[in-house]
């Protein structure tokens, strides 16, 4: 009887031993399960920015931009008083540029004036890298002469920089760049985002026909 009892005894703290020990690894699976949970979600979120993101530049990319554009479109069209105006930059005498400094200058150019752009845009403001040397900056909900005002600061700010172009064919010797833009609120409607873009780069043709360096609107 003495013997079994010692038995039983023993038995019964192996077995709660085990059962602690399963319990611990359990814990430890389960930590382990969030853990890894946690990082997944990290990885997807980066790639999920990577996805979006030009690479040179850090800027917003072409498929970012068609997604946004056709949102902020979308929710436009719904409000009564909203605005949405899309604004078409490009960097003057780019091929020039590169011509006289090289692709890899032309890259650091790029990487700057986004730099400058973003620091420089209303806090709401959308920008995105629309090839080449162009970039598209979205500004939504804006009165139209708050939209000019921030864009034509912009120009100047860029000015002020004096980022070295001595390859231009005017007179100036630093970078600058030229803007179309074009707006759409009740008084001015557009059946899609393409005729808007269109005529963002309409007015955009016609700033670089001017003489460059200026916003057409």
């Amino acid at each position: 009887m003495v013997q079994q009892s010692k038995n039983y005894a023993y038995h019964s703290d192996r077995i709660e031993k085990l059962n602690n020990n399963l319990l611990e690894l359990n814990s430890s699976l389960d930590q382990k399960v969030k853990e890894r949970t946690v990082q997944l979600s990290q990885l997807n979120k980066r790639l999920e920015i990577q996805a979006k993101t030009d690479a040179l530049t850090g800027a917003f990319n072409r498929r970012a931009l068609n997604s946004e554009i056709q949102r902020q479109f979308n929710e436009t069209a719904q409000q009564h008083n909203a605005v949405l105006a899309f604004a078409m930059l490009d960097v003057d005498y780019f091929k020039t540029y590169n011509d006289y400094y090289g692709h890899l200058k032309g890259d650091e150019i790029l990487q700057h004036l986004v730099q400058v752009i973003q620091s420089n845009l209303p806090e709401h403001a959308y920008l995105a890298r629309y090839g080449g040397e162009e970039f598209a900056i979205i500004l939504r909900n804006m009165p139209v002469v708050v939209v000019e005002k921030s864009l034509q600061h912009l120009l100047q700010i860029i000015r002020e920089y004096q980022f070295e172009h001595l390859s231009r064919t005017d007179h100036k010797q630093y970078v600058t760049v030229s803007i179309g833009v074009a707006y759409m609120d009740r008084n001015h409607p557009y059946p899609d985002i393409h005729e808007l873009m269109k005529a963002a780069d309409q007015q955009l043709y016609l700033a670089k026909n001017a003489g460059r360096d200026q916003l057409r609107m």
